[in-house]
């Protein structure tokens, strides 16, 4: 072969073989400038800024979540009461005296409804009238509270400061499928409760009446007669100020026993049934 033929054929090949590397490492550049360039992006990297929509989606789920609570609250509320509520309203008799008195709703039975509001109604008026509150001098508000409403009883509880001196206290508890008042005697015998008040193990419902050894003294000065015929009585019959309240709670009966004005007009006793 002719040295010159061969010398040529190989500086062509040596010509092939060099651009060929120069398209590898340019080829080689470009891909890694590209991959450079996708994750220095700004669209690569997904960023949500405080007025971003998710953002305010996710913030109004969170400030409506405590309302929602609420909102089921209510509901289990009511299904425990029955789908009944309780509302209190206010009559003023004066500027001095305001009454607060409940209201209930939901009965499927309204004239059934308007029995126990009428009952609830005029027992503020009685105990009003009977102790007396004189509406032109006196000056007293009376509030109310809910403490027991299920589809069979409402139980409320009345107190209140008449003139800035006297502790006024009574509770009331209806049955509600009867329309009638329920009375401390339907829950507790009189002279069970007659013992209980004279023993040793009486329980008081508040404090300052557990470290009085003179509430305690003058509970005991009484006899059991006069403890039965106070726990006979119909309350509301006649002077509050002698007649005995109960309300239950957690399952203990709390009654009251009528105190003289210096011992506070009153004092709250608790019975508990388990422990009997």
């Amino acid at each position: 072969m002719n040295n010159r033929v061969v010398a040529g054929a190989a500086a062509a090949a040596a010509v092939v073989l060099g651009g060929a590397l120069i398209f590898m490492r340019m080829t080689r550049k470009t891909d890694t400038d590209a991959m450079k360039s996708i994750h220095s992006s700004p669209a690569a990297v997904q960023t949500v800024q405080p007025g971003d929509e998710s953002d305010r989606e996710e913030r109004a789920e969170s400030s409506s979540a405590p309302e929602r609570a609420e909102g089921i609250a209510a509901e289990k509320s009511r299904a425990e009461q029955g789908g009944y509520e309780l509302s209190m309203q206010t009559e003023s008799l004066s500027d001095g005296v305001k009454l607060q008195y409940p209201v209930l709703s939901g009965m499927e039975d309204s004239a059934q409804q308007d029995k126990v509001n009428a009952l609830l109604k005029s027992h503020v008026d009685s105990f009003v009238k009977a102790y007396p509150i004189d509406a032109a001098k006196d000056k007293l508000e009376l509030s109310c509270r809910q403490n027991t409403l299920d589809r069979s009883r409402l139980g409320v509880i009345y107190s209140g400061l008449l003139n800035g001196k006297t502790k006024i206290f009574f509770a009331d508890t209806v049955d509600l499928k009867t329309g009638e008042s329920v009375y401390l005697k339907d829950f507790l015998q009189p002279e069970t409760a007659a013992e209980y008040v004279l023993g040793k193990d009486l329980l008081f419902e508040e404090k300052n009446a557990s470290e009085s050894g003179e509430i305690l003294n003058y509970l005991h000065s009484k006899d059991r007669s006069y403890y039965i015929s106070l726990f006979s009585k119909q309350a509301f019959s006649g002077d509050p100020k002698t007649e005995s309240f109960f309300y239950t709670m957690k399952g203990n009966i709390i009654f009251s026993v009528p105190l003289p004005e210096k011992l506070g007009g009153y004092v709250l006793i608790r019975f508990e049934p388990e422990t009997k």
